[in-house]
């Protein structure tokens, strides 16, 4: 076996062995991110980019961002959700084409 071979291998079973600890110790970190970062990830897949329905889903997407944009996902509950979708059944067409319309 090379030299080069065996210093990978060692390194890669370092780098198992640091794994291992952090997720039997509960250290693994995990990121976190918010709705908007998420909303925003997702519309510049390749797949989100190719739906026919892509545009439309800017367009909604920009509302819901403002409601929930700031908030870590990990946050929003389903009773939040009922709660906006009850909001915005109250809520007149125009006004919410208003809301649409604002500038982030």
């Amino acid at each position: 076996m090379g030299a080069s071979k065996r210093l990978a291998e060692l390194a890669f079973a370092k780098k198992m062995l640091e794994w291992e600890k952090k997720k039997h110790l509960g250290l693994e970190s995990k990121k976190e991110y918010t709705f908007g970062e998420l909303v925003d990830w997702y519309l510049e897949l390749p797949v989100a980019k190719k739906k026919k329905s892509y545009d439309k889903d800017v367009e909604r997407s920009k509302i819901l961002k403002q409601h929930f944009g700031l908030k870590m996902a990990r946050e929003i509950k389903p009773a939040m959700i009922e709660s906006f979708q009850y909001e915005m059944l109250a809520t007149p067409c125009q006004k919410k084409r208003e809301l649409t319309s604002r500038p982030r």
